[in-house]
Order: C-alpha cells, then structure tokens, then sequence
C-alpha cells in the first residue's frame, strides 16, 4: 500500500481486547511469526517453582507486518532514551525457597 493511501483507523463495534505482557515466546514459519503473551506471575504456595507464566494470548503477524514492528519499535524506543535514558534489563533476585515448618 503506498504512502498516500494509508487506510483510516476506525474504532470496533465490539470491545477491543487490552493484554499486559512481560513474557513472550516465538516461533515462526515461513508465512508468519507468531508471539505467545504471558504474564510471568507467583505460583501456587507449595508449588515447586516460584513462578509460572500465564497465558494472556497470541499475535500472529505475517513477516512484511513483524518487520513493520519492528521497525516501528526501534524507532519507539529510541524516542524513548533519548528522553529518559537508556533501558536496561531487568534483574530479577531469585526468592529462596520456603523452609518446611517446623512440628
């Protein structure tokens, strides 16, 4: 689609969807590249991990669209550090394991 023919946006009928991902896993196929959406969250007390990952959905893009995004993205984060710095990754502390009570 050419520059001058960008289409109009236009707001759903229905309720559009609002995700919270900190958790993605790929995979891709020669047509496609697909993000799994997770919410990295505490496990069940006992549980023998201290987190699991929830399922929050799947985004689905064919390449010409992922590379937009891409594209998209670095711009977005470049605007973003030249305003608030740069980003660094997240360290994550792991929490020691619970003791067992004492009886």
């Amino acid at each position: 689609m050419a520059d001058d023919q960008k289409p109009t946006w236009i707001t759903s009928k229905e309720p559009t969807p609002q995700v919270y991902t900190n958790f993605v896993h790929t995979s891709w196929t020669l047509f496609d590249v697909r993000f799994q959406l997770g919410q990295l969250v505490p496990s069940e007390p006992g549980a023998s991990n201290a987190f699991v990952v929830e399922d929050q959905g799947a985004v689905t893009l064919a390449w010409p669209a992922a590379k937009n995004l891409r594209d998209t993205l670095i711009s977005l984060i470049d605007s973003y550090e030249k305003t608030n710095g740069e980003i660094k990754p997240i360290k994550l502390t792991p929490v020691p394991a619970a003791k067992p009570l004492a009886r």
